[in-house]
C-alpha cells in the first residue's frame, strides 16, 4: 500500500482527529454503534484525500532475444543446444518466450524484461524496462579484416583497410605497380591507376566469417568532352591551336588541359600569365610544359608564372655562375626622353628588371660606370639583389666614359665562377686595344653581353670582344623596350642551357609505359624539390616531371614531345576545370554524401537548381543553409560516376565506389554497445562466467483505491445516521 499525496493524508488525518476530539470533549450524545461508524467513516474519508494506491506483483514472463545478424555469425548462442544450456542457468525455470531477428531488433516488449543475446550492432532502442545482454565468449575476439573507405586521388586510387587479426593479403587489380599488400592493424594505401584501366579493385584474402566486407571497387570515369589548347607552333590532331592565352576569365572553364610548347615567357602578356595561374591553382586545370631552344633558360622562365608552375627548373639549385650587371652613367645619359625621364632612369630600371629573371641562387654584382667604376652591390645572389633598395640615392649620369679602364678592372678582380658581363651602353666609348682586352677577359672566363642603345664610335670595338669572348649583342634605341630587349639579352647568355646533342630519353613513373626515345633537343633543367620525376636522360638528368600546384596538375618535359606522346602525357594531368563559385565534397562509404558549397565575392548562393545524376537517376540536392546543398543517399553495390548540375551546368564529376551492405561495417560483439543499453534501461550484463539464476524485478499492478476509501467512507457515514435515526424514533415511542 501507498499514497500518492502524503501532505493530504496528514491534513486530513488531523482535521478528522480534531473533530473526532471536539465531539468527544462535548460530549454529543451518539449510540455507541453510530460512534463507532461516524469515526471509521471520517477515518476512511481522510485515507481517500491521500489517494491510496495497492501494488501487487505479477507473474511475468521473460522476453529472450536472439540476435542472428550477420554481426554475430561465430557466436555461441547461435547453436541451439548451447542456448538451451545457457537459458537453464539464467533463467532457472522461469517462464520465458523466444524471439529472433536476423535484420531489425523487434519492437517493444512491453513491460517484460528482456535477456538479449547479441552484438549490440543495431541502431534501434530497446522499448523495455530492463534489458540484461548476456556476453557471449566466442563473440569477444573475432577476427575481422575490412576495407572501410576507397575513393580516387586524380590518377591514384586511395584505399582504407582495418585488420584486427592475423596477417592478411590484399590485391589490387587495375593498378600499375606492386599490386599486392600484407594489412595488419589500420592502414591506407595509395596506388597509381593504370591508364588503360576501367575499373580498379581491392580484395582482401579469405579466411574469415565476414566476406562481404573484404571486397570494394571503383570505376575510372572517362576523360570529360573538354577542349584541348595549344600554346605554340604545330598544334597535334584534336588540339585548338591558339596564338595566345586568352584574358577572359570565363573562357578558361573550357579546356581540360592547355599545352604551352617551347614557348618564351615574353610570349604571354602580363593577363595570359594571371590567368593561367588561376587556372591550375584555382581552376584545377591541367597545364602542360615543353621545351625547346625558346623554353626554360633560353625562355626566360625564372622569376615568372611559367617558372613557379614548373616542376623543372631553369636554373640549377647551387649558383653556377656570376653575373656583373652594368649601365653607363656617362653625361649622354642624362639626355630626356619623351616622358621626361632620362636615358640613365631608363637604363637603370630596365638592368633592375633583370633580377627576378637571373638564377635565384647566383651571385650578382651591379653597378654603373662614366669616369670610374661604382658597384651598387657585390656579391650578394639574386634574389638578395632584388631586395635591396637600387639605384642608390647618389646614382646620376654625369662625366665621362672610361669603359675600358672598367672592363680590365672587372678583368683583373677574376671572379671564382664563370661569369656574365651584361653591359648596357650607347658605345660612344674609345677603346685603344680590344684585341688584348678580350683575351684578359677570356682568360677570367667572363662573356660580354652588350645592349647597345645607341650606335656609338666604339660599338665596332665592343663586337670584336662579344665574338672572342663568346657573349651576344642586341640594339635598342627606344628606352620603353629596354626592360624586353635586355630580357632576351638574358636568355640568350642562357643559350648553353639548351642541349643540340642527342640525348636518349627513359621514361618512369606515371609515363612508364612510353618507350624510350632520342631527343635530338633539349634544355638543361633541374627537378624542383616536390617533383615526381616522369624520364631522365644520360647522366640522370631529369628530362620531365609532374606536381600537383593548388587544385590543378602541371607535367613538364625538357623536350618537344611526340603526338603519341603528347596524348599519353595529356592523360596524365588532364582534368576539366571547376567553377570557383561552387566547391564541391564526396563521402563515400557505406553512405554516400555530396556537399556544394555555392559563393560568389562572399555572397551566397541562393535557391540553385542544383541535382546529382547518379546511375541513370536524377536527385535533387537541398538546400540546407545559406549557400550550401546537401544530399545523402544509401550506398550501392556497383561503382558509379555522379555528375554534379547546376541547372544544366556540370560542376563536378566522381567515381562513387561499389560498397557493401551496411550491417558488415561493423560486426562482433559491441561491449560499450550493450554496456549502454543495459544501463539505460536499468538492466544489468550478464559475464559468460556467471551460471545463476538472473533475478528479475518482477513488474508490479497498481490499484488505486481513492473512489474505494471514500464508498467506504460514506455507506459507513449514512449507516451510523441510520441507526441514529432509528434510536431516536424508538425513544420518542
Amino acid at each position: 500500500m501507498a499514497f500518492q499525496s502524503n501532505l493530504m493524508l496528514t491534513i486530513s488525518l488531523l482535521l478528522a482527529t480534531a473533530a473526532i476530539g471536539i465531539a468527544f470533549a462535548r460530549r454529543v450524545d451518539l449510540p455507541r454503534a453510530t460512534a463507532v461508524l461516524f469515526v471509521a467513516g471520517i477515518l476512511f474519508f481522510a485515507l481517500a484525500t491521500g489517494r491510496p494506491v495497492w501494488m501487487r506483483a505479477t507473474d511475468q514472463v521473460v522476453s529472450v532475444i536472439v540476435d542472428l545478424t550477420p554481426a554475430t555469425r561465430g557466436a555461441g548462442f547461435r547453436d541451439p543446444v548451447f542456448l538451451k544450456h545457457r537459458l537453464g542457468q539464467l533463467l532457472s525455470g522461469q517462464r520465458y518466450r523466444l524471439i529472433s531477428f536476423d535484420h531489425l531488433p523487434p519492437p517493444g516488449m512491453g513491460n517484460s524484461a528482456v535477456l538479449l543475446f547479441g552484438a549490440g550492432r543495431f541502431s534501434a532502442a530497446m522499448d523495455s524496462p530492463r534489458v540484461y545482454p548476456v556476453l557471449d565468449p566466442l563473440l569477444e575476439s573475432q577476427a575481422d579484416a575490412a576495407i572501410t573507405a576507397m575513393a580516387l586521388v586524380g590518377n591514384q586510387v586511395s584505399v582504407s583497410v582495418v585488420n584486427n587479426g592475423l596477417p592478411r593479403i590484399l590485391k589490387f587489380q587495375g593498378v600499375v605497380g606492386d599490386a599486392t599488400e600484407t594489412i595488419t592493424g589500420n592502414r591506407t594505401f595509395l596506388k597509381r591507376v593504370d591508364p588503360s584501366a576501367k575499373i580498379v579493385r581491392a580484395e582482401i584474402s579469405g579466411g574469415e566469417l565476414w566476406p562481404e566486407n573484404d571486397s570494394a571497387s571503383i570505376i575510372i570515369p572517362p576523360a570529360a568532352a573538354s577542349a584541348r589548347w595549344w600554346i605554340g607552333p604545330a598544334a597535334p590532331p584534336g588540339w585548338v591551336g591558339m596564338a595566345e592565352l586568352p584574358t577572359d576569365a570565363a573562357r578558361y572553364l573550357e579546356p581540360s588541359v592547355i599545352a604551352l610548347n617551347n614557348l618564351d615567357a615574353g610570349e604571354i602578356s602580363d593577363a595570359g600569365r594571371l590567368r593561367l595561374g588561376q587556372y591550375v591553382s584555382d581552376l584545377g586545370g591541367g597545364l602542360l610544359i615543353f621545351g625547346g631552344d625558346h623554353a626554360y633558360g633560353a625562355g626566360g622562365y625564372e622569376g615568372t608564372i611559367l617558372g613557379s608552375l614548373s616542376p623543372l627548373s631553369s636554373s640549377p639549385p647551387l649558383p653556377t655562375r656570376q653575373w656583373i650587371l652594368l649601365a653607363d652613367s656617362s653625361g649622354s645619359m642624362s639626355a630626356a626622353e619623351s616622358d621626361r625621364k632620362s636615358r640613365w632612369n631608363h637604363a637603370a630600371a630596365a638592368m633592375l628588371s633583370l633580377l627576378p629573371h637571373l638564377p635565384q641562387d647566383d651571385r650578382v654584382r651591379i653597378g654603373q660606370f662614366s669616369r670610374e667604376l661604382k658597384w651598387w652591390s657585390q656579391d650578394q645572389s639574386a634574389e638578395q639583389t632584388s631586395k635591396l633598395p637600387l639605384p642608390p640615392a647618389d646614382a646620376t649620369a654625369n662625366g665621362p666614359t672610361n669603359l675600358e679602364q672598367v672592363l680590365n678592372q672587372i678583368a683583373g678582380e677574376a671572379p671564382r665562377t664563370p661569369a656574365e658581363l651584361v653591359l648596357v651602353t650607347d658605345a660612344d666609348v674609345k677603346l685603344d686595344d680590344p684585341a688584348a682586352l678580350a683575351a684578359r677577359l677570356k682568360r677570367a672566363n667572363i662573356r660580354l653581353h652588350l645592349m647597345a642603345i645607341g650606335n656609338g664610335s666604339g660599338l665596332s670595338q665592343l663586337e670584336q670582344i662579344i665574338s672572342a669572348t663568346g657573349g651576344s649583342e642586341l640594339t635598342q634605341s627606344d628606352s620603353a623596350k629596354w626592360p624586353a630587349t635586355l630580357a632576351r639579352l638574358l636568355s640568350a647568355a642562357l643559350a648553353d642551357l639548351v642541349g643540340r646533342e642527342p640525348m636518349p630519353v627513359k621514361f618512369t613513373g606515371e609515363a612508364t609505359n612510353l618507350p624510350e626515345f632520342t631527343a635530338a633537343l633539349w634544355d638543361r633543367t633541374w627537378l624542383n624539390p616536390r617533383a615526381s620525376p616522369l624520364a631522365t636522360g644520360s647522366g640522370d638528368l631529369p628530362m620531365a616531371a609532374n606536381w600537383r600546384v593548388g587544385l590543378g596538375r602541371v607535367l613538364a618535359t625538357a623536350f618537344s614531345p611526340t603526338p603519341e606522346q603528347t596524348e599519353a602525357l595529356a592523360r596524365l594531368v588532364e582534368q576539366p576545370p571547376l567553377d570557383p563559385r561552387f566547391k564541391v565534397k564526396w563521402e563515400t562509404g557505406p553512405t554516400w554524401r555530396v556537399r556544394v558549397d555555392a559563393s560568389d565575392g562572399g555572397m551566397f548562393l541562393n535557391k540553385l537548381p542544383i541535382s546529382v545524376l547518379w546511375e541513370q537517376k536524377r536527385y535533387s540536392v537541398p538546400q540546407t543553409a545559406p549557400g550550401l546543398y546537401e544530399l545523402t543517399l544509401a550506398a550501392e553495390a556497383q561503382s558509379a560516376v555522379a555528375t554534379v548540375f547546376v541547372g544544366d551546368q556540370v560542376i563536378d564529376r566522381s567515381a562513387i565506389s561499389g560498397w557493401y551492405a551496411p550491417e558488415f561495417a561493423a560486426v562482433g560483439e559491441n561491449l560499450a554497445g550493450l554496456q549502454t543499453l543495459a544501463s539505460k534501461t536499468g538492466g544489468m550484463v550478464i559475464p559468460p562466467t556467471r551460471t545463476t539464476p538472473v533475478e528479475f524485478d518482477s513488474p508490479r499492478r497498481e490499484y488505486f483505491l481513492t473512489s474505494c476509501a471514500a464508498l467506504i467512507g460514506a455507506v459507513l457515514i449514512s449507516t451510523g445516521l441510520i441507526l441514529w435515526k432509528r434510536s431516536n424514533a424508538f425513544a420518542y415511542e
